[in-house]
């Protein structure tokens, strides 16, 4: 009994001097400590009173070492987050990238149109039947046409952003004359009708008010807007000061119809294809021309008159 008693008590005596060595002990000391344990009870006649603490690291180690884990977790979700979302906006960029180009390619195409070269015509090619709506001196030195239609978008380009300097600093200056052409195309369903409305504002004098409202206003009434732009035409006369009552009544009735498609024959008498389409001396030139073009076009028809004249002087003066 003495000896298993002595055998017992230095097991147990190792275990306890190797567990203060390692706070962590091994599946060794934990098998001795067991061995001991079973020699004390069997010598002593009882179970065993020493316990083994499980194989539990230390809680000051454990916390780090599991915030880390859950860190990693963390930044591996994101990143499949992140990946998953660039994977799903691959096609909206493709997509962008397309209408992107697509744009600049019209933008080409429409600035090839506005800069188209000019085509002679017979000076003395008057219109027929047509009588377009005048503005400036009938005689000036040059004569300008514009064959447009009231829903063409480069014709409100040409309208809103160069015919004011066109007026002011040719028409106004009496370089030249200028004439509007009703020339409605087939595929602008509401155009049509808007020119019939500014005829109707030509009774009354304001021809040229209810033309800059129209291009103004152009994307709240056009054919793509509304199939009524009736109630549009009717808030302009009445913003321009028409007389509605007289207004509407000649607008109801049609009555320069006639007029507008007279208008719109002698453009295809004179082989206009687009809109807007200038008659500026003897050249024809189609496009939204910028007010540098439009001058070039007038000081070019204004030499060849000077030239043209059998005496030497000075010929008219050149636009600014």
């Amino acid at each position: 009994m003495g000896a298993r008693w002595r055998r017992a008590m230095m097991l147990a005596a190792f275990g306890v001097a190797v567990k203060r060595e390692s706070p962590v002990p091994s599946m060794r000391v934990l098998h001795c400590l067991r061995i001991g344990a079973s020699l004390l009870a069997f010598s002593s006649g009882q179970r065993a009173a020493i316990r083994v603490a499980p194989h539990t690291p230390d809680s000051k180690q454990t916390i780090p070492m599991a915030r880390d884990r859950t860190e990693r977790r963390r930044q591996q979700r994101a990143n499949v987050v992140r990946k998953q979302q660039t994977r799903n906006m691959k096609p909206f960029y493709i997509a962008l990238g397309a209408i992107a180009i697509a744009g600049v390619a019209l933008i080409a195409i429409s600035a090839r149109r506005g800069t188209g070269t000019p085509s002679a015509v017979d000076v003395k090619a008057t219109p027929a039947q047509a009588e377009g709506y005048l503005m400036g001196n009938p005689n000036a030195p040059v004569q300008i046409y514009e064959f447009a239609d009231f829903e063409c978008p480069a014709c409100a380009t040409f309208a809103t952003i160069t015919e004011p300097d066109v007026r002011k600093r040719i028409v106004d200056a009496g370089l030249a004359s200028y004439r509007y052409f009703d020339f409605p195309l087939e595929q602008h369903h509401n155009s049509l009708a808007a020119s019939n409305a500014a005829a109707c504002a030509a009774d009354q004098g304001k021809f040229w008010e209810m033309h800059d409202k129209l291009f103004y206003d152009q994307p709240e009434w056009n054919s793509e807007a509304t199939d009524r732009p009736e109630k549009f035409f009717q808030k302009y006369a009445g913003e321009i000061g028409l007389n509605l009552t007289t207004w509407k009544t000649c607008v109801d009735a049609q009555s320069h119809m006639q007029r507008i498609l007279s208008n719109r024959a002698e453009g295809m008498r004179r082989h206009v294809q687009s809109t807007p389409t200038f008659v500026i001396g003897d050249k024809m030139v189609a496009g939204a021309l910028s007010y540098d073009q439009f001058k070039t076009l007038v000081d070019s028809a204004t030499a060849r008159l000077a030239s043209a004249r059998p005496d030497s002087q000075p010929g008219p003066r050149t636009a600014q």
